[in-house]
């Protein structure tokens, strides 16, 4: 058996071992001006205008889908299990607003959409 009781030939004794270096500190690309890094393009999803039936109804399912629940940790999205309101919620509402919905009428019909 090697030394600290290790049944491995090449174990090493923790106390034995050299520190290991330190962490290097991450690489952060510096972007060119007027370009955003990815994470300012994927905090939401663009709002195309004019706005389709097909955006409008789609739009109309997230909301409908993406609503909060509670949970100890907060609000969370009952499909994403993300803090609310997630990207597809706020997608969802601000295409609604786009088409010309208030934020009422968004909250009114919410349950009589099919």
């Amino acid at each position: 058996m090697a030394r600290g009781g290790c049944w491995l030939r090449n174990c090493v004794d923790p106390n034995d071992a050299a520190p290991l270096p330190p962490a290097p500190a991450p690489f952060h690309k510096p972007q060119p001006e007027g370009q955003q890094n990815v994470t300012t393009l994927l905090d939401d999803f663009p709002v195309l205008t004019p706005v389709t039936d097909e955006d409008l109804a789609t739009a109309v399912r997230a909301v409908r889908t993406h609503v909060p629940e509670s949970w100890p940790e907060g609000e969370l999205c009952r499909s994403e299990r993300v803090p609310y309101p997630c990207r597809l919620a706020r997608w969802g509402r601000a295409t609604l607003a786009a088409a010309g919905l208030t934020e009422a009428e968004v909250e009114a019909e919410q349950g009589g959409w099919a």
